[in-house]
C-alpha cells in the first residue's frame, strides 16, 4: 500500500466484553443481528471485542441502526462525530492533507471527550 501522506485511516465500530463466556454470547448475538463484523479476543485487555472496520458496513449497518435508534447518552456526539469521519473517508477527503489534517485529526480529538460544560 502507497501512503502518499505516510497515515492510514481506519474507522471502526468496536464494542467489548469481559472473558466471562456469558458476555461472549451477547457479542455472538450483536454480531449476528447486524450480520457484519467480528469478534476477537485480546490478550492485552482480557476481553472479546465485537469489531465493524468495513467502510461498507459502517455506512449501510452501523450507521443507519444509530440513525434509526439514537444512542441516550453523550455517546451520540461521538457517533455523529464518528459519522461524519465515515462520511470523509467515503468522500476520499483522508486521502488529501487537508482533509486528514484539518478535518479528520481535529474530528479525532474530539472524540470520547463529550462537550463542554460552557455549551450546555
Amino acid at each position: 500500500m502507497d501512503l502518499k501522506l505516510k497515515w492510514s485511516v481506519e474507522a471502526a465500530f468496536s464494542t467489548k466484553a469481559s472473558i466471562n463466556k456469558k458476555d461472549l454470547g451477547i457479542l455472538k448475538k450483536i454480531q449476528t443481528y447486524f450480520g457484519v463484523g467480528n469478534i476477537f479476543y485480546n490478550k492485552k485487555d482480557n476481553c472479546y471485542h465485537f469489531t465493524v472496520a468495513s467502510i461498507i458496513d459502517l455506512t449501510n449497518v452501523i450507521i443507519p441502526h444509530f440513525l434509526r435508534y439514537p444512542l441516550l447518552s453523550q455517546k451520540q456526539v461521538d457517533f455523529f462525530l464518528f459519522k461524519s469521519v465515515v462520511e470523509l473517508v467515503n468522500a476520499k477527503e483522508h486521502l488529501t492533507l487537508l482533509g486528514l489534517q484539518k478535518k479528520i485529526v481535529n474530528i479525532k480529538a474530539s472524540l470520547n471527550k463529550g462537550l463542554s460544560n460552557f455549551l450546555f
